[in-house]
């Protein structure tokens, strides 16, 4: 029986591509020792507004090259709050907000000093809500050698858990070492991201994650599910 395992940095409020590979995924590692980027998604993402799209930002407190779970919120500025408030005016008027209305302002009003905890907790609400349960770990919990190159570690994890079959972005051909998972299969995320109901004029897509949910609720589940599966790794 194969047992397939997709590891992805735990990210801000994640974009649907994500959530499309934890789907896939019979386990799902949160790579929370990989090196924190302010260019990247790890503390922020985009919604959707009436001007467009727009960007919150987790601020955080700058210390140097770190590990995204080594990461502190810098909360003096009510990072949560303002978030909140801008999810709240943006999506009041989206045809499931009022659904998770609650649970969601409670979250931000709950959130850790550590980036790596808010986005794992909002990741976990978020993929339990649309049925996605694959076991999730975190990278930091596992024995991996430091010695290891980029690649060797991702395939160390994948058989750490017992995996078999590893399931990488289509990024992934830039940078792994295919090498490094001999003896196991790997494969290539075909993700093709859905179109969906969305407030404010045409459809944007690669957005936060939350705005397929506010907007289709527990049906975004079926469209993540249906937004492509894996090819082979070309040889």
């Amino acid at each position: 029986m194969t047992t397939t395992v997709a590891i992805h940095q735990p990210n801000y409020l994640p974009y649907l591509g994500f959530f499309h590979k934890m789907a896939l995924a019979d386990t799902f590692i949160l790579y929370d020792t990989a090196q924190f980027s302010r260019n990247d998604f790890h503390n922020r993402n985009r919604i959707k507004t009436p001007e467009g799209s727009s960007l919150l930002t987790v601020p955080f407190k700058r210390r140097g090259l770190l590990p995204i779970r080594a990461i502190e919120i810098d909360s003096a500025g009510g990072w949560n709050l303002k978030h909140w408030k801008a999810v709240n005016a943006n999506y009041a008027r989206a045809a499931h907000f009022v659904s998770y209305r609650e649970e969601l302002k409670k979250m931000y009003e709950e959130v850790s000093t550590q980036l790596a905890s808010v986005n794992e907790k909002f990741i976990r609400w978020i993929a339990g809500e649309w049925g996605i349960q694959p076991r999730i770990l975190n990278a930091s919990d596992l024995p991996v050698p430091v010695t290891l190159s980029p690649s060797e570690r991702l395939a160390h994890m994948v058989r750490e858990v017992g995996g078999d079959t590893y399931v990488s972005g289509v990024g992934g051909l830039e940078y792994l070492a295919a090498g490094a998972f001999r003896g196991l299969n790997l494969l290539l995320q075909d993700f093709r991201h859905p179109e969906y109901p969305q407030l404010w004029g045409p459809f944007v897509k690669n957005l936060s994650s939350i705005d397929l949910l506010l907007n289709v609720g527990e049906g975004g589940s079926d469209l993540i599910r249906g937004a492509g599966g894996t090819r082979s790794w070309p040889s």
